[in-house]
């Protein structure tokens, strides 16, 4: 007679963490006279699964092998090939030599896998550039293994005047553990021209409430970050040149503007090299982190500078900027040349002067060539003009009663232009007179010279 037993084989198999799987196969060694049941199990879950639970052999089938599958289960850490058993627990039947009989157990051995572990990729981890001209570069995460809980990475940049992601972190869900989440990096303007500067968005240790993902490391990303020529700080002012003042009042404008947002409020003094030529309407001007790229102007007026008769060049000088930002703080901007040009009009030169006149005089219809000596004094703009006694001549034969001889000459009116600045300084006027005394009509030209104050 057959021994009572549970044949199993094989008794040794292997499995992987990849998936891979083993066959198992049982069968009774003879005819039982009841059903046989036989319950299998593994020792370990976590390392090996079963395609059925338990095995039931009949009077009938005993002798066929009933097969089942054993696959290998990946536990997301690195820690070797694992040992476990299929457990074959004894059997039950209503066949008194069966009920009880405990087969053998099967041995097996789940290989270690390199590719399902818990961690994160990132991907690239090189070779991205932003620009400080806003150009972005992004990079994709995501988990390598299905968590039990929520994961969240942190993420800062090592250099936030580089470049900024943005986001402060990702959060990856059991049911979202294998979408790509993708993180976008901006760059920054530093205001300073100093050359392209590598950074790193810092992907900090995991968190979470599953054991295999707290606190794993994650690689950093690496990037460059291209210097830009255009936004550097810097203040610009324009015209910087081309610009005219009059000494009668006449004024002229330029304009000033930061080129790059400051950090903080940036003043700028104004004063002028020759406030007696030209006076700015402001003693300085304020940017701020909200104005900064506002154009704002400064009015120079001309100023009477006296008997001046020639363009005179001078400059609006801009100070070394004040500010809490280092960036800006000392920054000196260019001057500002302005030219000076001189009043035009005789009477607003105080002063005594002294010349001749020439010209003609009319008088019953006959008109006659006169000349003469005239004094001049200006104050304040009035103009006084004095013809010496016996200095209205009349060229030629016969007089027509030409009343310049002595004393004021009233009701002619002189007009001119200051000109022609002698060595020592004095200042030459000319131009013409007319005059209508006592039925005399006169004009001509005179020119005078400064003699000396009033």
């Amino acid at each position: 007679m057959l021994a009572t037993g549970i044949l199993v084989q094989p008794v040794v198999i292997n499995t992987s963490e990849d998936g891979g799987s083993a066959l198992v196969r049982a069968r009774l060694t003879r005819a039982p006279t009841a059903d046989v049941t036989v319950g299998v199990s593994s020792s370990d879950t976590a390392e090996g699964t079963l395609s059925v639970s338990q095995l039931t052999f009949t009077p009938a089938t005993w002798n066929r092998f009933q097969t089942f599958r054993v696959t290998g289960v990946p536990d997301g850490v690195r820690d070797g090939n694992q040992t476990y058993s299929i457990v074959t627990a004894p059997a039950t039947s209503a066949d008194p030599s069966f009920d009880g009989v405990d087969a053998r157990d099967v041995i097996a051995v789940n290989r270690d896998s390199r590719r399902l572990v818990a961690g994160v990729s990132v991907s690239p981890v090189t070779g991205l550039q932003t620009s400080e001209e806003g150009k972005s570069a992004s990079f994709r995460v995501r988990l390598t293994y299905p968590p039990t809980s929520p994961v969240t990475i942190p993420l800062e940049s090592s250099r936030p005047t580089e470049g900024l992601p943005n986001a402060v972190g990702l959060v990856f869900t059991p049911a979202d553990w294998n979408v790509f989440q993708t993180v976008t990096v901006t760059g920054q303007p530093d205001g300073v021209r100093d050359s392209n500067q590598s950074y790193r968005i810092v992907t900090g240790t995991t968190i979470s409430d599953d054991p295999k993902y707290d606190g794993l490391a994650v690689k950093d990303v690496l990037l460059i970050n291209r210097d830009s020529p255009r936004l550097v700080a810097g203040i610009t002012i324009s015209p910087l040149n081309g610009l005219f003042t009059t000494a009668s009042g006449g004024s002229t404008s330029f304009g000033m503007v930061l080129t790059y947002k400051p950090a903080a409020d940036v003043t700028i003094p104004i004063t002028s090299g020759r406030p007696s030529l030209g006076v700015p309407d402001v003693a300085s001007l304020t940017f701020t982190p909200d104005n900064w790229s506002q154009r704002q102007v400064v009015v120079v007026t001309g100023q009477d500078a006296g008997p001046l008769n020639v363009n005179v060049r001078y400059t609006i000088v801009t100070g070394p900027a004040v500010s809490t930002d280092p960036l800006y703080n000392g920054m000196n901007p260019s001057d500002v040349s302005i030219v000076h040009r001189p009043r035009t009009d005789v009477g607003r030169f105080n002063g005594a002067y002294e010349g001749t006149f020439t010209g003609t005089a009319s008088y019953l219809g006959i008109t006659r060539p006169v000349q003469g000596e005239i004094r001049c004094r200006i104050v304040d703009g009035a103009i006084t003009v004095i013809v010496p006694p016996g200095s209205g001549t009349v060229s030629g034969t016969g007089a027509v009663g030409f009343a310049l001889a002595g004393g004021a000459v009233q009701g002619a009116t002189f007009t001119g232009v200051f000109s022609d600045p002698t060595s020592s300084g004095m200042t030459t006027a000319r131009g013409l007179w007319r005059s209508s005394i006592a039925g005399v009509a006169g004009s001509g030209f005179w020119n005078i010279h400064y003699v000396g104050a009033v």
